[in-house]
């Protein structure tokens, strides 16, 4: 049951994380090649997880607590889920920490550079 919860809310989560990510994509302060290169990837690779996350908590609701029919996909999916999610939080960090997208601790924009 308690996996079911954290699904569910990391589902929550995630759709409210995604929102206001698109909602402040237009002000991100970083050159075009930055945002060809990492805030694209970024962007689908979290709405991809969204849909994957909420697409496994419906099943997950439709099964409660946890799908009995499926199990070895539905933990496959998740796995990947979270695959998908860990890459799409690096290109973010990356924009942050190597670009200072949102920051003041350099001019800005600065050039995307590999």
């Amino acid at each position: 049951m308690t996996a079911f919860s954290l699904l569910i809310v990391g589902t929550l989560a995630a759709a409210a994380a995604a929102g206001t990510g698109l909602y402040a994509e237009p002000g991100v302060m970083v050159s075009h090649g930055v945002r060809e290169e990492l805030l694209s990837v970024h962007k689908r690779s979290m709405i991809g997880t969204l849909a994957m996350s909420a697409a496994l908590s419906l099943w997950a609701l439709a099964d409660r607590p946890f799908p009995k029919k499926g199990r070895a996909v539905f933990i496959l999916l998740f796995l990947l889920m979270l695959a998908l999610m860990s890459f799409g939080a690096d290109y973010g960090a990356r924009m942050v920490y190597d670009y200072n997208a949102g920051g003041s601790a350099c001019s800005q924009p600065i050039d995307f550079t590999k």
